[in-house]
């Protein structure tokens, strides 16, 4: 079930037209977080600088069927911060290299994120719960 449900949601997050362009907005939420996420150093940097704390950034993982929901989510919970990096590093007075900043998330992305985490939710805490009964020691893989 659990991995059904991750194929369900890349097929529809591949979804991409002119005039619903799903795939093009998530993948600017991906392209953004694994920026960070492989920068560390610079994220710290650019966190100290703008004031804020973030915890680790996490990965959408193909072999995980959970971790798209956990990006997003982290992405949605940490939106405004995001953002913040983003124009803290095109910044000139900040010393960043703008030509390898991070990349621009609009708010449509932010948008379709809501709508797939809204989407995912009960399916993750029903498979939750089954696993609950089933394996009392994990959740569905989450430990």
């Amino acid at each position: 079930l659990c991995h059904a449900l991750n194929l369900g949601l890349v097929e529809a997050a591949s979804v991409s037209t002119d005039k619903y362009p799903v795939k093009r907005e998530l993948q600017q939420i991906k392209d953004c977080m694994m920026y960070w996420k492989r920068r560390p150093t610079k994220l710290r940097n650019a966190c100290a600088g703008c004031g804020i704390k973030m915890k680790k950034i996490p990965a959408d993982c193909v072999t995980r069927w959970y971790s798209s929901y956990q990006m997003y989510t982290y992405f949605l919970d940490n939106e405004t911060n995001f953002r913040q990096l983003h124009r803290f590093e095109h910044d000139p007075e900040n010393g960043f290299d703008v030509s390898q900043a991070s990349p621009i998330i609009s708010d449509t992305a932010g948008k379709i994120a809501e709508i797939v985490v809204e989407v995912m939710r009960p399916f993750i805490q029903l498979i939750s719960l089954a696993e609950a009964e089933r394996c009392p020691t994990t959740v569905c893989g989450i430990h």
